[in-house]
């Protein structure tokens, strides 16, 4: 069994994501749709802005930004969106986050106010 290094304790990773593909199709008029399947689902840390930045922006805009962090993965493109607690997150920026390729850290934009 492989000993994870201490930059990946699991005990961080208590937050189940499911990270969704785009896969583009016509309705039933013929009208492009683009519908989300689930691709994989992790274990991940789903680090938010802090308290007082978080409201402000839920309050204000119609987005709020945050971190996940991963065990590290080759295979999540910034095309992909991500569901945790039933919401949909788009991906800004998967990146890795050492030399050693031990996690990654997905920066990500919650939509909040959808029309």
């Amino acid at each position: 069994m492989t000993k994870l290094r201490p930059q990946s304790k699991a005990g961080g990773l208590r937050h189940r994501v499911t990270f969704q593909e785009p896969v583009n199709g016509f309705d039933s008029w013929g009208g492009p749709i683009t519908t989300w399947v689930d691709y994989k689902t992790l274990w991940a840390e789903v680090i938010y802005m802090s308290g007082n930045e978080y409201w402000a922006a839920r309050q204000a805009n119609s987005e709020v930004q945050g971190r996940v962090r991963i065990r590290y993965r080759d295979d999540i493109k910034p095309t992909m969106r991500m569901v945790y607690d039933g919401k949909a997150m788009d991906i800004l920026a998967p990146m890795t986050y050492d030399s050693r390729k031990t996690e990654m850290h997905i920066m990500f934009k919650e939509q909040l106010n959808d029309g």
